[in-house]
């Protein structure tokens, strides 16, 4: 691409202003919206609905930090030494059900800093194009649901390829790739003889929750965490609001303020336009910081896992979701009950703000998930997941943790079950002349099929959950999940034998044992009854 085009440097397109963010209204309308104008009009929204579950998280942050640029500096939040006083302070402006005239006032004094092309600080930009000396992207590189790593062309949706996307699109994916950027090799470090390499974007690294409720408003003030560790957040300045830019992979510091993580600028960026359109991106490291320094009690949206530094000592990391399996498989996880796993602090936070005298928090709300993975050396993204569950927020504050205890009871009864289902298809196979190779190969299918059958069945449980019924008889609603769950895995199994070919059904003898798919299938039908539980009620292995 020719570097020495003519790019106005004049002020352009100022998201304060200008519509750039989509939404989804309550009536499943997607518009495009300014950043004043989504917090006017935040409790009239359904929720952000960008290209990629994973944009939408990254623009989710990026309202977070405005928001803790404005409601953490009042002298009532500095006045909350506890974490009542905070869950106070957080209420009272929950039961407004809309955001006020500070966000906009914030908004106005930092106009200059929110233009996508100034001269002198474009946003989440550095404003000297002479420091990227290497290749410049093209849109491709711009365009998060299309890969340019590899040498080939990755799409994950319908999307065409484009020569230019307009300003609007491309301020969503200058977000993103913030958010979620791949790890690339920066030419002029390597031309200078150093193996200097981008690490990816901070959340890449994440395997990202999130609590969503019945509109944009609620979402955002969900996710509004005001505590954390004992104490309230500090101060510090938003990217935009810093006198200078980021400077290439400059190790700060574990940061103290949302509003520092929040903003992070993992990337230093700088769109390339012609005229009115984008066609290209520059981009090197940027900030980065050691993920092992106890930032489980800085990062509120995501799992950690248990694991030895290179000194030995215990650290949690971040975790990512397996996205083989559907979010509610790993609630263990979610709620810190896995093993040498900790709560991601958003849930912490939602237990200390539960209060069953007021409906407004006591409530349903859906857990989400989203994430990228990379591919091999983490060199271009393989692909964007998200999934949720519907939840009532009581779970989290239960004091003796029976609905707890009993869900993650009852997901791994159900895993047992599930399990019964891989091991028919295996006899099954047997019984047809299987040569013994990748058993692995035959089960997993056969219980990604079941898990898929009773998805929606074991997700309308959940959310049918209220832990605020003193009348709900925890095991009764246990047992009637699980015969839910063996009914349709019967029948799961029933098409299994259906679908054996005839060499299965007739059978053949196996260690002195006759094996057919009829005789498999008594032998799965016994095993799923018992519903993960031995007769001697141990659970079975």
């Amino acid at each position: 691409m020719n570097q020495s085009m003519n790019i106005s440097m004049d002020k352009k397109f100022n998201l304060i202003d200008e519509p750039w963010l989509i939404a989804e209204d309550s009536g499943g309308k997607r518009t495009e919206l300014s950043l004043r104008n989504i917090f006017a009009r935040a409790h009239e929204l359904r929720a952000l609905a960008g290209e990629l579950p994973a944009q939408d998280v990254a623009i989710l942050r990026l309202l977070l930090s405005i928001m803790h640029a404005v409601y953490t500096r009042t002298d009532e939040y500095k006045k909350c030494d506890i974490v009542k006083e905070a869950a106070d302070y957080w209420k009272g402006l929950w039961v407004q059900g809309s955001f006020g005239d500070a966000i906009d006032a914030y908004l106005t004094d930092r106009h200059e800093r929110f233009y996508l092309f100034h001269p002198e600080r474009p946003f989440y930009q550095i404003a000297d194009e002479s420091v990227f000396q290497g290749k410049t992207y093209g849109v491709r590189g711009i365009i998060g649901d299309i890969s340019e790593g590899d040498n080939k062309k990755r799409q994950f949706g319908v999307r065409l390829d484009s020569d230019a996307i307009d300003y609007p699109e491309a301020a969503r994916w200058l977000i993103y790739h913030n958010a979620f950027d791949a790890t690339v090799e920066t030419p002029q470090y390597k031309e200078r003889g150093l193996s200097k390499k981008m690490n990816i974007s901070w959340c890449g690294e994440l395997g990202l929750v999130y609590a969503e409720g019945k509109n944009l408003f609620e979402t955002l003030m969900l996710n509004f965490v005001l505590f954390c560790d004992g104490k309230k957040w500090e101060d510090a300045k938003a990217a935009w609001e810093k006198d200078s830019e980021t400077v290439p992979f400059n190790e700060l510091p574990l940061p103290k303020s949302q509003i520092e993580l929040l903003t992070l600028q993992s990337r230093r960026m700088k769109l390339v336009r012609v005229g009115e359109r984008v066609i290209g991106i520059q981009k090197e490291g940027g900030e980065l910081f050691d993920k092992t320094a106890g930032v489980q009690n800085l990062e509120q949206m995501t799992l950690f896992r248990q694991d030895k530094d290179g000194r030995g000592l215990n650290v949690y990391l971040p975790k990512k979701h397996r996205e083989e399996a559907q979010l509610w498989r790993g609630f263990a996880a979610l709620v810190g009950k896995a093993a040498k796993t900790s709560t991601p602090g958003l849930f912490n936070w939602i237990e200390n703000l539960y209060d069953k005298r007021n409906p407004l928090i006591s409530r349903n709300v859906s857990v989400c998930a989203a994430q990228v993975s990379y591919k091999s050396m983490n060199g271009s993204v393989k692909d964007v997941w998200g999934d949720s569950f519907s939840i009532h927020t009581g779970v989290f504050a239960e004091l003796d943790g029976r609905w707890i205890n009993e869900i993650i009871k009852a997901i791994d009864r159900v895993d047992k079950m599930v399990s019964c289902v891989g091991k028919l298809a295996l006899e099954i196979e047997k019984a047809g002349g299987w040569s013994g190779d990748k058993p692995e190969n035959i089960q997993k299918p056969a219980r990604e099929q079941a898990y898929s059958a009773i998805d929606l069945l074991f997700r309308r449980w959940l959310a049918g959950i209220n832990p605020e019924n003193l009348d709900a008889d925890v095991d009764v609603a246990v047992e009637e999940l699980l015969d839910n769950v063996y009914r349709v895995l019967l029948k799961v199994g029933e098409g299994l034998v259906s679908n054996a070919g005839e060499k299965a059904m007739v059978g053949r003898i196996v260690n002195d044992k006759a094996i057919t798919a009829a005789s498999a299938f008594v032998t799965f039908k016994l095993f799923l009854g018992m519903k993960g539980v031995m007769p001697s009620g141990k659970p079975k292995k």
